[in-house]
């Protein structure tokens, strides 16, 4: 019985840290609404960690729910590193399905030089 447990507390743990699945490094190209969601396309960088859902070569394309307070922090974020034009490196988790495929739930986004 504990041998389970302690399997099962691990399992836990290891898809917990496994959702956040990608990061990239670039600069947000676009801030859009579509479907009461907030989208944020991020291109003219490269990958950390390309286990993203997103399937872009070129890019990464995240997702925010604006009806969520830590959402809303993090859009205001991405809108001061968009109209700074700042390098920003982002983390990206859950993935939903957006208006060009696939798109990374924003979780960490960090301001570069």
């Amino acid at each position: 019985m504990k041998f389970s447990w302690a399997i099962k507390i691990f399992l836990i743990m290891f898809i917990s840290t496994s959702s956040f699945a990608a990061s990239y490094q670039g600069k947000i190209t676009s801030v859009f609404a579509y479907n009461s969601k907030i989208f944020i396309l991020i291109k003219n960088g490269g990958f950390d960690n390309s286990e993203s859902c997103t399937n872009q070569a070129d890019g990464m394309s995240l997702w925010l729910d604006p009806t969520q307070d830590y959402d809303k922090a993090m859009f205001s974020l991405a809108l001061t590193a968009k109209t700074t034009d700042k390098l920003v490196w982002v983390g990206g988790g859950d993935c939903i399905a957006g208006p060009f495929g696939q798109s990374a739930k924003l979780v960490a986004i960090d301001f570069k030089g």
